[in-house]
């Protein structure tokens, strides 16, 4: 969220302590997928561990740069001890200035990022240009996630009526599925700029989502990560456009784990449609504490399970 529009922010994360169900990230329960059933394939095995990073917000100010830095250190600094495997940076990452120094301080990651488009990208007015200096990332990226797929963009965006870049993206990682989804609002820049749009039309995020689902009805093993920068939940979408997010879910079951998201500014998990989901937002990195999250994924031949866990970054700025 920008800076430059503080009611808007304070709103927001109002609003997002109000919904749901927030409950601890750092409780060993939290995220548990079909956690404590008897007949459910046995004991599962630890298989990887994920990096979480949010809302970097580099734009040319040093600080914000340089907690972008301490956490980079951090993920680096426990890699090994920690089995990160790669780190998603779930939007609102860098513009302005920003744009050009903020992939490098990615870069130097020792294991891959996955880069997702925030909505101060585009409200800056830098949605191509965060596409495109990003784009050699996604590359590397479709030569090193089994299974990677990118929607291809610009694309027209009747909404909008003008091009679109969509951050649109799908990979399998040791038995999971993630899918990344660009809700981001475009062509507003008040308080609804702040919320989430499905996208529902040719070349949209809706529809890379359900074509991405397609074939996926029935498969026990299935477990999917929605990556989004702006949280699925009441207030981000209105009532019409969480239907038809519910339907999408129920179609491949209980499949969907949950959903990793940014832009909310707070730590907490929710659950959301009565269980359909896991919803788990995480801080900012560029005020009052820095803090990274870690997700351990284990598994078994017929489920998943997830545990949440939120570091604060040493930092003496």
């Amino acid at each position: 969220m920008i800076k430059f529009q503080p009611l808007s922010v304070s709103l927001l994360l109002s609003l997002a302590l109000l919904v749901g169900c927030p409950g601890d990230p750092d409780d060993d329960s939290a995220g548990d997928d079909d956690a404590g059933d008897d007949d459910d394939g046995g004991p599962v095995e630890y298989r990887f561990t994920l990096g979480v990073i949010a809302d970097p917000h580099v734009t040319g100010n040093v600080e914000h740069a340089e907690r972008l830095d301490a956490a980079v250190a951090w993920m680096n600094d426990h890699a090994s001890e920690r089995d990160i495997r790669f780190v998603v940076v779930l939007g609102d990452i860098g513009w302005n200035s920003g744009i050009d120094t903020v992939k490098p301080q990615l870069d130097a990651l020792s294991m891959p990022y996955v880069p997702i488009t925030g909505d101060n990208e585009i409200h800056a007015g830098d949605e191509e240009a965060f596409f495109d200096t990003f784009t050699p990332q996604w590359e590397l990226l479709s030569t090193t996630l089994d299974g990677w797929q990118m929607a291809t963009m610009p694309v027209d965006n009747p909404v909008a009526g003008k091009l679109s870049w969509f951050n649109n993206f799908s990979f399998d990682y040791e038995g999971v599925h993630f899918i990344g989804l660009d809700w981001c609002v475009r062509g507003d820049h008040g308080l609804l700029g702040d919320t989430g749009d499905l996208h529902d039309f040719e070349g949209g995020s809706f529809q890379f989502w359900e074509d991405d689902l397609a074939g996926r009805e029935g498969d026990p093993q299935a477990s999917i990560v929605l990556l989004t920068h702006i949280p699925m939940q009441i207030l981000m979408f209105d009532i019409d456009e969480l239907e038809k997010v519910y339907e999408v879910m129920t179609a491949v079951g209980d499949a969907h784990y949950g959903n990793l998201a940014g832009h909310v500014h707070i730590d907490a998990t929710f659950t959301e449609a009565d269980g359909l989901y896991e919803l788990i937002t995480y801080d900012a990195t560029w005020d009052d504490d820095v803090t990274v999250g870690l997700v351990e994924v284990s598994g078994n031949d017929q489920r998943f399970e997830y545990h949440h866990e939120l570091h604060i970054v040493p930092f003496g700025g």
